[in-house]
């Protein structure tokens, strides 16, 4: 017996062998055929399983002395009656792993992630909550190095809501840069998707990690994301990495997730407190929950409980720079004041009010003022010079009565 037991070990582990394709990119793939036995595969820091739908709830692996259930990974969607398991992620490299639940008949696949390792320069600062400022971004060029860029026609969106998810990760990593690379490379290559799914995603120690790459031509938030039930458009994808069952994100984390809410909602003019109608749900919070659009546990019950707090303290927050916002301009705030044309071109853009204009303030899609016009009229042109470049930008007025209106503003390259 001894030796059948043994002679199955390694016949096994000459399964996984054999079946052992190298895919682009770090991916390995196994087959996996027999139950209950520990097989050695090559070194991952990252995995998942497709496996027959008939097997949910029925699947458990072991890796590194712990035991994990094969919970289905939401966001993907198969067609030939296997399901995708949530990704797994490990701080150290792992070779060995022990599949349960299997019976004769039932194959499994199996995904094995490696990237390099990277280590990350210290470039993150304790959010400033004194203003409407993007947090600091970790950009793609940083985390991604020495993986491939994604090469794919980028989609603008416009964005009315910001969607908040969480990973569903261990939260006992603490490899936050591996976690990223690792998500990047399930989407791109394992799920076939053209980038990661995510706009943007958030750390336990704060970091915010720039997710899906915009190009060249658009912004970091602007960029159509994959992530919400398959209905996009309009939305903007916030990751928090772990998993929010039971437990609530860090302070560094909330915060950073409120630095980055405040000024997106600044930069949009999007009412915190509003609910607009998407494809998916006729009532959609400007800031709302994955769960809001579809059936699914994400972002897990304790951070969907912190949403309402949420909102309000990012509406607070806009209050303080000055900003009110409005989420649609109705008949009365466009007879109250006017820009155009807009998109401007090389021969600027004028405001028309109601009331005098008091004060004119240009600033960048990253919160940073370029420009200020002090006006007391009616009506002004502004000059589009030193801006050749174009882009998006907000306007901030102030009107005679002490009333700030935003107004996003595109240029064209001239």
């Amino acid at each position: 017996m001894h030796n059948f037991k043994k002679a199955l070990f390694f016949g096994l582990i000459l399964v996984f062998s054999s079946v052992l394709l190298a895919q682009p990119n770090f991916v390995k793939q196994i087959q996996i055929t027999k139950e209950d036995v520990k097989a050695t595969v090559s070194a991952f820091k990252a995995v998942s399983f497709k496996f027959p739908k008939q097997l949910e709830d029925r699947l458990e692996v072991e890796i590194a002395r712990k035991l994990f259930q094969l919970s289905v990974d939401e966001h993907i969607n198969t067609e030939d009656g296997f399901l995708m398991s949530k990704l797994f992620v490990f701080d150290q490299a792992q070779t060995e792993l022990q599949l349960n639940g299997l019976t004769e008949s039932d194959t499994i696949i199996g995904f094995l992630i490696a990237s390099p390792a990277i280590t990350l320069p210290i470039i993150m600062a304790k959010n400033r909550k004194e203003d409407c400022d993007s947090p600091l971004i970790i950009p793609q060029e940083v985390w991604r190095k020495g993986l491939p860029d994604p090469d794919y026609t980028r989609i603008p969106n416009e964005v009315s809501h910001q969607i908040i998810h969480h990973s569903a990760s261990d939260n006992a990593i603490t490899d936050y840069a591996n976690l990223v690379r690792s998500f990047y490379i399930f989407h791109a290559e394992v799920n076939g998707w053209s980038d990661i799914g995510y706009n943007y995603l958030i750390a336990p120690d704060g970091s915010v990690y720039a997710g899906r790459d915009p190009g060249v031509n658009l912004s970091q938030d602007d960029v159509l994301g994959a992530h919400f039930c398959g209905s996009n458009n309009s939305t903007m994808g916030i990751c928090m990495l772990g998993t929010f069952n039971n437990i609530v994100p860090t302070t560094q984390a909330l915060q950073a997730l409120e630095q980055l809410l405040v000024w997106k909602s600044a930069k949009e003019n999007l009412d915190p407190l509003a609910h607009l109608a998407h494809p998916l749900n006729q009532n959609l919070g400007t800031i709302a929950g994955h769960r809001d659009g579809c059936a699914t546990l994400c972002p897990g019950d304790s951070m969907y409980v912190l949403l309402p707090l949420m909102r309000q303290k990012t509406l607070d927050r806009l209050h303080g720079c000055g900003v009110y916002p409005f989420v649609s301009e109705s008949q009365t705030m466009t007879q109250q004041l006017q820009l155009f044309p807009n998109p401007a071109t090389k021969n600027g853009f004028t405001i028309k009010s109601v009331s005098e204009i008091q004060e004119v303030a240009l600033y960048s899609i990253d919160g940073k003022q370029l420009r200020k016009w002090n006006v007391n009229q009616k009506e002004i042109t502004l000059s589009a010079a030193n801006l050749q470049m174009g882009g998006v930008f907000l306007l901030k007025i102030r009107l005679a009565n002490q009333q700030f209106i935003s107004r996003k503003l595109i240029i064209r390259p001239f």
